[in-house]
Formats: structure tokens, sequence, C-alpha cells
């Protein structure tokens, strides 16, 4: 019998679906309350590094890739799920039907037998 509708083979992956919230929520509340580059508005630029104590004064802070993982990561544990549709269960060998014929038609066989 055909289950209808969407189900999936293997459940338990689609806690994986649990791990991207959780890390995104858990850098966001380690990251700092202050963002970086406001002394950029109060002090000269080529004293920043001796003010700060870094040579450079770029501060590149794209969640881009944050997301781009978190996106492939749910993908990888819906596509370890097995989304299945219209699924029927079949079962192409039926017990106590197997059978093998076997031939030897090599040219051994065509050696007249030995009398007892």
């Amino acid at each position: 019998m055909p289950d209808a509708g969407l189900h999936f083979a293997q459940p338990l992956w689609l806690w994986g679906l649990l791990v991207p919230p959780l890390v995104i929520f858990w850098l966001l509340r380690s990251s700092p309350l202050r963002p970086q580059g406001y002394e950029t508005r109060y002090a000269d630029t080529r004293l920043l590094p001796y003010l700060t104590g870094v040579a450079t004064t770029r501060v590149v802070n794209s969640r881009w890739p944050l997301f781009g993982w978190a996106l492939a990561w749910s993908l990888l544990s819906l596509a370890m799920a097995g989304p299945r549709w219209d699924f029927r269960q079949m079962n192409p060998f039926a017990p106590g039907a197997d059978l093998v014929i076997l031939l030897d038609i090599s040219r051994s066989m065509d050696v007249a037998d030995v009398n007892p």
C-alpha cells in the first residue's frame, strides 16, 4: 500500500535542522555589543595603529558565509532524511523463488567419458 503524501526514510536526520539556529544564536550572543570601527570617526587614520594596536583598521563582519553554511547544513540534513512522496515498499525477491541453473558449455564438456 503506498503512503500518500510526504514522509522521510530516516527522520532522525531532521534533528540536524536544529544546529544552524543554535549556532547562529550562539554567535550572535558571543559577538561584541559594540560594533568595531567607531574609532575611525574620532582618530586620525595614521594614528589608529598606535591607538588600537592593530596594523589595519578595516573591519569585515560579513554574515553571508554564516548564512551560506546554515543553508548548506539545512539542505544536507533534509537530503540525509530522505524525503519521499507516494513511496511504495517493494520486495523484489520472493522467499522460496530462488533457483539457479548452471550450464557449462566449455570445450571440456565435449570430451568422451571414460567407461567404468
